[in-house]
């Protein structure tokens, strides 16, 4: 007799899914699911491998498919979204002005102009990520369990088609008419549906980022006015004088009062590993302890020990109250991951969303975007999926059409991020003293300057015209 499973005309009324991760994507799925779809569509397990109290780190710029994505899901995009945000200044430190200054001309404002109107729509507003999960998670309905502490290894199908989650420990979480991994760019999960020649591989580029958790109190007012609501780009000579090294700050407190910023410097090393082992810490989240600080702190002074930069920057990393390592990873191109797709699993009611699927470095400006997105779709998808008389293998079907549009959309992305690579950057660094940086170079064509190239013109002068509008009330700064 057969089961009710294969019986390809009939259907289970509620949809069990299981969703990896807790992160925004995440929350993001199961809360559209289950304010649109109600409490008998579906049954949504998320299963979390950290604490449910641990720090998610900072926050994105939300675009606005982004911030559509969190008003289906219950989340009120302004309420996670830090006023003022949307600017950014680049100063080197000899100079006292700033060689560039993203952000929307008060002049222009009053003449009634946009930004959409002048090409800075994509400077968007600092959301804060911890808020964005705790507003997430308020919205989910009864229908939906976080399990916390919940490490993930592989996804099994089962004879009837249903898919097992299986634990590190070899612990069954259950079996479920659909998996969703949301866990990241390092997800064990992945490998059910690709081999690991199509993982994510390291750029070169880590970044180290400590916590600050009031830069009014702690930081020169100087600084302070520099990076004002949004974002500050330092540079200035590198340690033996050769070169010229990068030091960022950037808010990410929602509200005025969340005084909270993240300090950031790049190192670039032939592994992953490297920095983690270099500085003695451990993995898996901000680490807090006063020796690990200690070590950071010790390290970043280094990097700018020479006297080009002023004690008041090395200063910084004396405040910092935790910190994070953040080797930069991106999965290869669609052709290339689609070469290693797992004989067999085309059927497999699974799939990977954001950065599970197709990870994109910092500098995409997307890669989170693209993960709120994912999310979105997927929940149309399967809200109208349910309508039907869906098994098993409609299922799997529907994952593999979504797979291919969710990588599809990030591959022009994915490849201006190869044009602009990291390897570029750090022989750009090493070997072009402060007094010569061009941040045009460095991160927005990825070679040297030239007057013959027509996109590099267009860019100096558009960021060249933008700076100068600012300049009439001092670049947005009270000093």
């Amino acid at each position: 007799m057969k089961t009710i499973r294969e019986e390809e005309d009939k259907t289970t009324s509620t949809m069990k899914i299981a969703i990896c991760g807790g992160g925004p994507s995440a929350l993001t799925l199961a809360a559209i699911l289950s304010r649109e779809g109600g409490d008998d569509a579906f049954d949504i397990s998320v299963f979390e491998r950290g604490e449910a109290t641990r720090d998610q780190g900072s926050g994105w710029d939300l675009s606005s498919e982004s911030q559509a994505a969190l008003k289906r899901a219950g989340l009120d995009p302004d309420d996670v979204q830090r006023l003022g945000s949307d600017t950014a200044r680049f100063f080197s430190v000899t100079q006292e002005r700033p060689l560039y200054c993203l952000r929307m001309p008060t002049i222009l404002e009053r003449a009634g102009i946009k930004k959409g109107h002048i090409g800075l729509d994509d400077m968007g507003l600092e959301s804060e990520r911890n808020k964005i999960i705790d507003g997430l998670t308020n919205a989910l309905g009864a229908n939906v369990k976080i399990y916390y502490e919940s490490y993930v290894s592989e996804v099994k199908k089962d004879e009837d088609g249903t898919v097992e989650l299986v634990g590190h420990d070899g612990r069954s979480y259950g079996k479920f008419d659909l998996i969703v991994d949301a866990s990241g760019v390092n997800s064990s999960a992945r490998h059910c549906r690709f081999g690991k020649k199509a993982d994510a591989f390291y750029t070169g580029q880590t970044v180290i980022q400590g916590k600050l958790d009031n830069p009014e109190k702690t930081l020169a007012p100087s600084i302070v006015d520099r990076l004002g609501e949004g974002s500050l780009l330092v540079v200035g000579p590198s340690a033996d004088g050769k070169g010229t090294t990068e030091l960022s700050l950037q808010r990410y407190g929602a509200a005025f009062e969340d005084k909270m910023a993240t300090v950031n410097l790049s190192a670039y090393t032939e592994k992953p590993e490297d920095l983690f082992e270099e500085l003695n810490i451990g993995r898996g989240g901000i680490n807090s302890k006063d020796d690990t600080l200690k070590r950071v702190k010790d390290y970043a002074k280094n990097r700018l020990s020479n006297d080009g930069w002023s004690e008041e920057y090395r200063e910084i990393f004396d405040n910092i109250s935790g910190v994070r390592i953040l080797p930069i990873k991106m999965h290869p191109s669609r052709d290339i991951t689609m070469q290693e797709v797992v004989p067999g699993s085309n059927g497999l009611a699974f799939i990977g969303i954001g950065d599970s699927l197709h990870a994109l470095p910092p500098w995409s400006g997307m890669s989170g975007n693209y993960a709120l997105m994912d999310a979105a779709d997927l929940a149309t998808a399967l809200l109208e999926e349910q309508k039907s008389n869906w098994t098993p293998s409609s299922i799997a079907r529907l994952m593999r059409a979504e797979e291919v549009f969710f990588m599809e959309r990030t591959e022009d992305k994915r490849d201006h991020c190869l044009q602009v690579n990291p390897n570029y950057l750090e022989s750009y660094l090493q070997s072009t003293p402060a007094c010569e940086y061009d941040f045009i170079s460095a991160h927005l064509i990825g070679k040297p300057f030239s007057w013959t190239n027509i996109t590099a013109v267009f860019i100096a002068a558009y960021l060249r015209c933008i700076t100068l509008l600012n300049r009439i009330d001092n670049y947005g700064m009270r000093q």
